[in-house]
């Protein structure tokens, strides 16, 4: 349940986040909370640049915490910009894997919890042929990561005999299926292949937030990046961005990261789950008033409620706009002090929901 959340402002930037990490259990279920993780880093002593992480605490079978105070030893602080200290970090982690004796049991237990879930769903299917269809389309949308170039020469080198230990200890009612519909084994590698080469991503990924000025840097800036597994010699990257401030444009920027609910609530008026189950209680009222009026036909009811869904969906989206705007305008004169203490601010919210929220749960067993 991490909160995490970075300010920007044309003076400086706010990392903030709790000390809350989760251990989990079977099937990702949680079975102890600890309130003494350590999240944030000073990454040199001779410039402003500074390290947060969110989601899992190790890599590598590495706590993060480690990983990082390693990487400062060798860290050639000589940054002109933010999005420069990432590859440094990820040659650093090549290096860390090299030494790594245990790097094949590591690989096959990424490899089992990025592809069992989907592979499961494959071996329950009451028609393989048509679920692989839907399941590499769905693959398909998630997008490539950085390891589209791998081929499938360095598939067998790292991962195919992982592979096929994989399906045979965990899903052999999926090969007896294959040989039953006389289908190959490499449908199944190929799909391996291509969510490995995906931003398909699993509980288990790292979130890594460097930010701070870069000597050619007038104002902060912030770059995020989210690995889920070490493949083909290389950290499999999900996502990354790099956020900076300008004289013209963004002037202040308020960025969460990990669990967003109460910050989305609290910025822009109304967090994701909340605007899903509104949109659909409009689309139910919708449907049920325009049922009581005789003599429209389907296809006018439909157009009737798409156009208003439309409507509704286009305006909540300004609302949201403007309420975030008039949140962060303020950000911009923030001192150091008030920057810092606005961002502590907005992660204790957050942590009070979460911390109340499993309570509750508890209260309810329902955990």
């Amino acid at each position: 349940m991490t909160a995490e959340i970075a300010l920007l402002n044309r003076k400086a930037v706010a990392l903030a986040a709790d000390s809350i990490a989760t251990l989990a259990g079977p099937n990702n279920g949680v079975i102890k909370t600890y309130d003494s993780a350590e999240k944030i880093f000073e990454l040199s002593r001779n410039m402003p640049l500074g390290l947060m992480t969110y989601n899992s605490t190790e890599f590598l079978q590495i706590p993060i915490e480690i990983l990082v105070r390693e990487f400062r030893k060798v860290f050639d602080d000589d940054v002109t910009k933010i999005n420069e200290i990432w590859p440094k970090f990820h040659k650093f982690l090549q290096d860390e894997s090299k030494g790594f004796s245990g790097l094949g049991k590591h690989i096959f237990s990424n490899l089992d919890n990025l592809v069992s879930p989907i592979l499961k769903s494959l071996q329950e299917s009451t028609n393989l042929t048509s679920e692989l269809y839907l399941v590499n389309k769905k693959i398909d949308g998630y997008g490539r990561n950085n390891l589209n170039g791998c081929n499938e020469d360095k598939f067998k080198k790292f991962c195919r005999n992982c592979a096929l230990e994989l399906l045979d200890n965990k899903f052999p009612i999926l090969r007896s299926k294959l040989e039953q519909h006389e289908l190959p084994i490499s449908l199944i590698l190929d799909l391996i292949i291509k969510i490995i080469k995906s931003r398909y991503k699993t509980s288990e990924y790292v979130g890594l937030v460097f930010a701070g000025f870069g000597k050619e840097d007038r104002f902060p800036s912030l770059y995020y990046v989210e690995i889920d597994g070490f493949y083909f010699g290389k950290a499999r990257v999900i996502k990354s961005k790099t956020v900076a401030i300008s004289r013209n444009k963004l002037h202040s920027l308020i960025v969460p990261f990990a669990q967003k609910l109460m910050f989305d609530r609290f910025i822009s008026g109304i967090d994701d789950k909340y605007e899903e189950q509104i949109l659909q209680i409009l689309h139910n009222t919708t449907c049920e008033v325009l049922d009581d009026i005789q003599n429209l036909t389907n296809v006018v009811k439909d157009k009737i409620v798409q156009n208003t869904m439309s409507i509704f969906s286009r305006d909540l989206l300004r609302h949201k706009n403007s309420t975030f705007l008039e949140n962060i305008s303020f950000v911009d004169h923030l001192s150091k002090k008030d920057l810092a203490e606005y961002a502590s601010s907005l992660v204790e919210l957050s942590s009070r929901y979460n911390k109340y929220t499993v309570l509750n749960l508890i209260l309810l067993g329902e955990i």
